[in-house]
C-alpha cells in the first residue's frame, strides 16, 4: 500500500476506535449496566466502524485506480510520440541511404580504375532499398559482373578482399527479377571466390 493509502484506513480505524470508546464510557457511567439502548448504540457503532474502514478502502482503491489511469494516459502518449520520433528517423535514415547509394554510383561513374568502380558499385548496393529499386539493383549487379569478367586476376584479387559488402546482403524473395538478381550474386561471390584460391 501506498503511505496515502496507509493514512486514510489509519484514520477510518482511529475514527472507529474512538467510537467505541466513547460507547463504552458512556456505560460506565450506568454502573456498568449494559442497557438494551446502550447494546443497540454499540452494535450501531460496530457497523459504522465496518463501515468506514470500507469506506475508507474504497476511497483509496478509487484514488489508485486515478493514478493508474493517469500514468497509463502518460504512458501511451509517451509511446505515441517515440513511434512518431521512430518513424522520422526511418525516414531519415532511408533518406540518407538513396543518398549515400546515389554518391557512389556518381563515384563508380566517375572512377578511372575498375577497381574503384567495382567497389562503389558494391557499396552502393548494400545501400539501396532492395524492395523498391529492384531494376537498380539488377542494373548494378549486371555492371559488377562485366567489370569483373574484363578485369585483370590482381584487380579481382583487390576486390575480392571485400566481398564481405555482398555476403552479408541479404534478398527478399518478393522482389522483383528476384531469380535474376540471385543468380548474378552468386556467380559474382563464385568469380570472387575462385580468385582466392587461385
Amino acid at each position: 500500500m501506498k503511505k496515502r493509502d496507509i493514512i486514510i484506513v489509519t484514520l477510518c480505524v482511529v475514527t472507529a476506535a474512538v467510537c467505541i470508546a466513547l460507547t463504552f464510557c458512556g456505560n460506565y457511567k450506568n454502573n456498568g449496566v449494559l442497557t438494551t439502548d446502550a447494546f443497540i448504540g454499540v452494535l450501531a457503532t460496530l457497523i459504522g466502524v465496518c463501515a468506514t474502514i470500507i469506506v475508507g478502502f474504497q476511497i483509496a482503491s478509487f484514488v489508485k485506480i486515478q493514478e493508474t489511469e493517469r500514468l497509463t494516459a502518460k504512458a501511451i502518449e509517451e509511446s505515441k510520440k517515440l513511434e512518431t520520433e521512430k518513424n522520422i528517423i526511418n525516414r531519415d535514415i532511408t533518406s540518407l541511404k538513396v543518398l549515400l547509394s546515389n554518391t557512389l554510383m556518381v563515384v563508380s561513374i566517375n572512377a578511372n580504375d575498375r577497381i574503384g568502380k567495382v567497389l562503389a558499385e558494391m557499396m552502393s548496393i548494400c545501400c539501396v532499398c532492395l524492395k523498391e529499386e529492384s531494376d537498380i539493383i539488377l542494373q548494378r549487379y549486371q555492371s559488377i559482373k562485366r567489370n569483373l569478367l574484363e578485369a585483370t586476376p590482381e584487380e579481382i584479387l583487390v576486390i575480392a578482399e571485400h566481398k564481405h559488402n555482398l555476403k552479408n546482403i541479404y534478398i527478399p524473395s518478393d522482389i522483383e527479377h528476384y531469380t535474376e538478381i540471385m543468380k548474378l550474386h552468386i556467380e559474382i561471390l563464385d568469380i570472387l571466390e575462385n580468385t582466392n584460391r587461385h
